[in-house]
């Protein structure tokens, strides 16, 4: 059988996708054995200062470093991806909503795969897209770099 510890993500150190104010956090949820699922998930979520909210599901157990009020910068680390709610496998869960609660479609791609075009700009251009590898750290999209 699996366990949580053969995927290479449990454990794995989660940072902030962006800068803003921790508005809310679980963490003291119990992770799921593999294959089980749960209900409830330990959570962040990020309220930036644009009116987006970031949400952020699946921590390890007591993992999570943040308090609600606090202030966070893009790159602070927040906690460890767990096996917590609806998940079958450890994963991180990352949720872009506005101000209505509605979820806003986002991408992610491998920094390492953009070429700067313009650095007064930080305009950059995607080469192709990726396949995430095994230990390495991949930064945030051209969407969350809106919300820094």
């Amino acid at each position: 059988p699996l366990y949580n510890s053969d995927f290479f993500s449990w454990k794995d150190k989660v940072i902030a996708p962006c800068s803003g104010k921790i508005i809310k956090v679980i963490n003291s949820v119990k992770d799921n054995n593999y294959p089980k699922i749960g209900n409830l998930s330990n959570m962040i979520v990020i309220q930036h200062r644009s009116g987006y909210k970031v949400i952020l599901k699946h921590f390890f157990k007591n993992s999570i470093k943040v308090k609600v009020g606090r202030i966070i910068k893009r790159g602070d680390f927040l906690g460890l991806v767990g096996n917590s709610g609806i998940s079958k496998f450890p994963s991180l869960l990352i949720m872009v909503v506005d101000k209505r609660n509605v979820s806003v479609p986002c991408s992610f791609y491998n920094i390492e795969e953009y070429i700067s075009v313009n650095r007064r700009r930080s305009l950059f251009v995607k080469r192709n897209r990726f396949v995430p590898k095994q230990g390495k750290v991949y930064r945030n999209s051209r969407y969350f770099r809106r919300l820094r």
